[in-house]
C-alpha cells in the first residue's frame, strides 16, 4: 500500500533538490511516502462553500477542469439533494461560482438558477463559461468573470437574427460540443426548430453551419452529423454521413462564420499527395488552434495501385497531409512490429498527436500485447504504454486493459494529451498481488522522460490532513480534456472505502528546466529521467 501525502501544489518547475530526490527514488531508494503530492480539491465530508450542505456526487465525481495556474473548476450536488452548483479555486481556497437560488444573469428580476448546471470551463483569460437551467425547461449559457457573467445563449432564442429557427435544448453544448480555450467560439451538434444541426458562433452571434437533410454537391443528402471541433480562429470541423448510389458513406466538413465546405470526401484529391483520392469513410476530425486537422481515413491510388489507411494530419493551411500509423515500424520495438491507428486519437496545439494503436508482427499476440498508446509528432512517436508490459511503480503487475467496469458503468480508452506532449491514461492491471481492490490505476507519460509515472491506484492511502487517511476504493476517469493541464496536473475523482467521495488533483510530473536536468544527471552520472515520487 502506498501513502500519498497531501500538500500544497508546488510550482511547475521543481527545484534541483526536488529532482535529486526523484533520481534517488528511481535508483531504488525505498520510502513509505510519496514525493509528488496528491491534493484534495473537494470531499463529500466537507461543507460546500456558499451552502449549508456538504459536497456530494450523484453517481461518481469525474474530476474538475484544471487551468495551467492550478485553479480547479467543478460541479457537485448538495448532500442528498438533486440540485447542484459550480465551484472554482485553488485547493484549499474554493469559492462558489453559481448556486441554485442566485439571480440568473440576463433574466428579469426574480429569475434564479434552478439548480441543474451542466458544464463549467475556466477560460484562458480567467473568465468562466458555464451552462444551467433557470426553470425546469429554460436553459442558458453564461460567460464572464466571477460575479458578473453575461448570458450568451438561451433555449428558444433565434439562431440568426431575422430567421425563423430557434435553439432547442442547449445542454447539448456540454455533451456534443466544444469551445475554444478562450471561449471566443463555440461549436456543437444539437436540435434547432425543425432538425438537428451543427451550430457555430461567437457569443451572441451564431449560424447553422450544417443541418441534417441538407444537400451538398447538388444531390448528396446528409443523414447524420457529429460533434464538431473548433479552434480559436473560429474554424469548425465535423463528420457527416450521407448516401450515394445506395451506399452509406461519410465526409468531413469545415465551417467558419460565413461558409461551410468539404474538407475530405470520397473521390476528392488528397492535397499534397499526387494521384491519391479519398475513400468513403472517416473518423471524427479534430482541429487545433494552428489550423491543423487530424482524422482517420483511407486514400487510394489507381495506378500503380496503392491504399493508405491509418491517420492523417494536415498542415496549418490544410494543403498537405502526413499519413502515419499505417503499418510502419513501431519505434523502439523489435524489427517487424508494426503499428496501426484506429478511430481514437488526440491532437494538441503543438501539432503532436496521441492515439491507441493495434500492433502486429513478430512476438505480438492478439489480446496479450497488441494494444498500445503512442504520442508525439508523427515522425517522432514514443510509446506511452503497451498491454502486457510491466506497469511502472506497480510491484511487477502488467498492463491488462484500457477498459474496466464498476457495476454497470463501463469505462474505456480514457486518456488525454496536453500541449506539453504528456499523456495521462487509466489502465487495468493483472498479475501477482493484483485483485479487484487494486487493479485500476492512473498513469502520466512524460515524453522528456520517455517514461510513465503512477499518479494513483486503487488501494492507495490518501492523507486528507489532520492525521486522517482514506483508502481509494474506485478511481473515476475524467470526461473532458480540460481535466489535464499543460504543466502536467491532472484532476480525477475517487471513492474511498468508507463510502466518501472526492475530487483530487495531482502533478506527478512537472518538468524541470533543461539546465536542471543537465546538472542533475551529469552530477550523478545517470542517464534517464527521475520519477518524482518514492514508492514502497
Amino acid at each position: 500500500m502506498r501513502t500519498l501525502t497531501l500538500t500544497a501544489l508546488p510550482s511547475a518547475k521543481p527545484s534541483i533538490a526536488y529532482a535529486l530526490i526523484a533520481v534517488s527514488s528511481l535508483c531504488g531508494s525505498i520510502a513509505h511516502a510519496a514525493i509528488a503530492p496528491v491534493t484534495l480539491v473537494a470531499g463529500s465530508w466537507q461543507n460546500a462553500p456558499g451552502s449549508v450542505h456538504n459536497y456530494s456526487w450523484v453517481g461518481m465525481p469525474r474530476g474538475g477542469q484544471v487551468s495551467d495556474d492550478g485553479v480547479v473548476s467543478f460541479g457537485a450536488n448538495f448532500g442528498s439533494l438533486s440540485a447542484n452548483g459550480l465551484w472554482s479555486g485553488l485547493p484549499g481556497a474554493i469559492g462558489a461560482i453559481a448556486l441554485p437560488g442566485q439571480p440568473a444573469p440576463g433574466y428579469p428580476a426574480g429569475n434564479t438558477y434552478y439548480g441543474n448546471f451542466f458544464g463549467i470551463k475556466r477560460l484562458d483569460n480567467g473568465q468562466f463559461l458555464y451552462g444551467g437551467s433557470v426553470t425546469s425547461t429554460d436553459q442558458a449559457w453564461w460567460k464572464g468573470p466571477t460575479g458578473s457573467p453575461t448570458r450568451i445563449l438561451r433555449r428558444g432564442d433565434l439562431v440568426t437574427s431575422g430567421a425563423s429557427a430557434t435553439f432547442g435544448p442547449v445542454d447539448y453544448l456540454s455533451s456534443f460540443g466544444n469551445s475554444a480555450s478562450d471561449g471566443s467560439y463555440l461549436a456543437w451538434w444539437g436540435p434547432i426548430t425543425n432538425k438537428n444541426a451543427v451550430l457555430l458562433g461567437t457569443p451572441g452571434s451564431y449560424r447553422v453551419a450544417q443541418g441534417t437533410n441538407d444537400f451538398v454537391d447538388g444531390n448528396l443528402k446528409l443523414t447524420q452529423l457529429y460533434t464538431p471541433s473548433v479552434s480559436k480562429a473560429g474554424k469548425a470541423v465535423f463528420k457527416a454521413d450521407y448516401t450515394e448510389s445506395n451506399q452509406s458513406k461519410t465526409m468531413l466538413r469545415i465551417a467558419d462564420m460565413t461558409s461551410t465546405s468539404s474538407l475530405a470526401q470520397h473521390g476528392y484529391s488528397v492535397p499534397g499527395l499526387s494521384g491519391y483520392t479519398w475513400g468513403s469513410y472517416f473518423g471524427n476530425p479534430v482541429i487545433n488552434d494552428g489550423g491543423q486537422v487530424l482524422f482517420s481515413g483511407q486514400a487510394q491510388r489507381s495506378f500503380p495501385y496503392d491504399l493508405k489507411g491509418g491517420l492523417w494530419l494536415s498542415n496549418s493551411a490544410r494543403t498537405a497531409y502526413t499519413n502515419f500509423a499505417n503499418g510502419e515500424h513501431a519505434p523502439g520495438l523489435a524489427a517487424g512490429v508494426t503499428l496501426y491507428g484506429g478511430t481514437d486519437y488526440r491532437l494538441n496545439n503543438a501539432g503532436e498527436v496521441a492515439f491507441i494503436s493495434t500492433l502486429s508482427g513478430s512476438g505480438v499476440s492478439y489480446g496479450v500485447n497488441d494494444t498500445s498508446i503512442w504520442a508525439g509528432a508523427p515522425n517522432a512517436l514514443q510509446m506511452a504504454m503497451r498491454k502486457g508490459d510491466v506497469a511502472p511503480q506497480s510491484g511487477g503487475a502488467t498492463f491488462a486493459s484500457l477498459s474496466w467496469q464498476y457495476g454497470i458503468q463501463q469505462f474505456s480508452n480514457h486518456y488525454q494529451l496536453n500541449d506539453a506532449g504528456q499523456v495521462v491514461f487509466f489502465a487495468q492491471l493483472a498479475g501477482a498481488g493484483v485483485s479487484t481492490s487494486n487493479d485500476i490505476g492512473l498513469w502520466l507519460f512524460d515524453p522528456g522522460a520517455n517514461h510513465s509515472f503512477l499518479v494513483a491506484r486503487e488501494g492507495d492511502q490518501i492523507d486528507i490532513g489532520g492525521g486522517s487517511f482514506k483508502t481509494i476504493l474506485e478511481l473515476y476517469a475524467p470526461y473532458q480534456s480540460g481535466t489535464f493541464n499543460d504543466v502536467g496536473q491532472v484532476s480525477f475523482g475517487a471513492k474511498f472505502t468508507d463510502g466518501s467521495q472526492a475530487i483530487l488533483v495531482s502533478n506527478v510530473v512537472a518538468v524541470p528546466e533543461p539546465e536542471t536536468y543537465a546538472l542533475m544527471l551529469a552530477g550523478l552520472g545517470l542517464v534517464g529521467f527521475a520519477a518524482r515520487r518514492r514508492v514502497n
